[in-house]
């Protein structure tokens, strides 16, 4: 049920957001992509301090849960407010939806970094991490589908039923709110959290007043404390190729996912029922692809499988960028081979994370599984600013007017470009950055086992794995 949550909220900012600032709501295109960027480099903060917080958390209810349920409400408040078309000067446009924006952002990584951590916790089999998040993959399509291929039909109803088409997108982005809440809420009541109703020992109790320094000595301490822990978990072989390969795969995910709006409707000049056929098509195709990508990890594992589903993303992009976008069948061949390497990487990105959890618990003996996966977030953050700030760039270079039915042919020329080359070149770097990763199963496994010795008592030999990961243990 979060991935409904996760999907739906995070496909509807991400294919929608500048579109509406820049057509709707009469933002310039390079200040939408600023006010973007700048809630991307919040939700890096943010969520920097979610999963380092989450993992210190004594609770009864354990660390991750209740960030989820105190997020589930302020996530769908500021959701519908993002998408409230308001009449006011540009300055103030631009405030407004700056703060709406930061806040979405705190709610989304305050939901999103615990909630993707219990991932790691549920299980430490490297198969069975690969088999939930399929699970989550068919969930996530039916957020995509409400994030992604419904909005564009529901608008163009109600704004047939009678509705302004301001009034449309912020109907829309309740019901998107409302679904995106209610999953978070069932999630968080209804999944067991790990460290639930754990109490702490005599031994763990805090000392005597008396002997703990100052609140601002212990504020400051914690501040450079966790600023250390990110600076050394990404000095770390795993972590950094994972990190990196995320950064990049995003940067061209958000290129594609808020031009192909543009293309579509202003390239091709489709309307809102084709296009909406088109983003249900490519959430069918998330589902239809689970269970081909968890074979491929069976027989192969997970390193090979997002190296090969990731190359058929890029030769299918680039071909097309070649010889254009022109009939129904190109349509249908360009989504499914993005598809692929789309559903690859959104199955299999978590799950190499969650990998990279015991590695670093070996090597580092650290259980800091909540700072390791909040490094999603912060790949997420750089992705989605960079990405959609460099396609707000590119949109006022090339001198797209979001007043103007038909754009000038530099415009439609750099839409063109947006949707295949440039996301391409982004999922080719992602590509390389697994070809470097070092986890394979085999890998794992010998990780695994040498943890359970360490358990045990008796201290596993390093010295392989320090050559594997290139990296002294601790």
């Amino acid at each position: 049920m979060g991935g409904i949550g996760d999907a739906s909220t995070y496909n509807f900012i991400e294919n929608y957001a500048l579109f509406f600032l820049t057509t709707i709501a009469g933002v310039q295109p390079a200040v939408a992509g600023m006010i973007v960027a700048i809630g991307s480099v919040w939700e890096t903060i943010s969520g920097a301090i979610v999963g380092y917080a989450s993992d210190g958390l004594q609770c009864r209810m354990g660390k991750r849960k209740p960030f989820l349920l105190t997020a589930a409400v302020p996530l769908g408040v500021c959701l519908s407010l993002l998408f409230t078309a308001i009449d006011v000067s540009a300055t103030v446009k631009a405030v407004y939806y700056t703060a709406i924006m930061l806040l979405y952002t705190s709610a989304f990584s305050s939901f999103y970094v615990p909630y993707l951590t219990w991932g790691s916790e549920i299980t430490q089999d490297y198969n069975e991490r690969s088999q939930i998040r399929g699970y989550v993959q068919a969930f996530s399509s039916i957020g995509m589908v409400i994030g992604q291929a419904l909005p564009m039909i529901a608008i163009d109803l109600l704004i047939r039923l009678g509705q302004t088409a301001s009034q449309s997108w912020q109907t829309m982005a309740i019901f998107c709110a409302s679904c995106a809440t209610g999953c978070i809420l069932v999630t968080g009541i209804f999944t067991k959290d790990k460290y639930e109703a754990v109490k702490k020992d005599s031994s763990q109790q805090a000392p005597a007043k008396a002997n703990n320094p100052p609140k601002a000595a212990k504020a400051k301490g914690k501040k450079t404390g966790m600023i250390r822990a990110y600076i050394r978990a990404l000095c770390f072989k795993p972590v950094a190729c994972v990190f990196w390969a995320s950064v990049f795969y995003l940067i061209g995910y958000a290129v594609f996912c808020a031009d192909r709006v543009y293309y579509f409707t202003y390239n091709m000049e489709l309307s809102a029922g084709s296009i909406s056929l088109i983003m249900f098509y490519m959430a069918v195709t998330s589902v239809v692809f689970i269970p081909l990508v968890l074979s491929a990890v069976k027989r192969l594992d997970k390193r090979l499988t997002y190296i090969i589903g990731m190359a058929i993303s890029v030769v299918t992009m680039v071909l097309y960028g070649l010889i254009g976008i022109d009939t129904g069948l190109d349509v249908f061949l360009f989504i499914t081979g993005y598809s692929f390497g789309s559903v690859v990487y959104w199955q299999l990105m978590p799950a190499l994370i969650y990998d990279v959890c015991e590695a670093d618990q070996l090597m580092n003996r650290e259980d800091r599984a909540g700072l390791l996966i909040s490094l999603q977030t912060l790949a997420e953050s750089i992705a989605n600013a960079g990405g959609l700030q460099l396609l707000g760039l590119i949109l006022s270079f090339a001198g797209f007017h979001g007043d103007l039915a038909v754009q000038s042919q530099t415009a439609l020329q750099w839409t063109s470009i947006s949707v295949s080359f440039i996301p391409a070149l982004f999922m080719a770097a992602s590509l390389y950055m697994i070809l470097r990763y070092p986890i394979t199963k085999g890998v794992y496994e010998k990780t695994v086992a040498a943890l359970k010795k360490r358990e045990s008592g008796e201290e596993p030999d390093l010295a392989e794995f320090e050559r594997v990961y290139g990296h002294k243990s601790r």
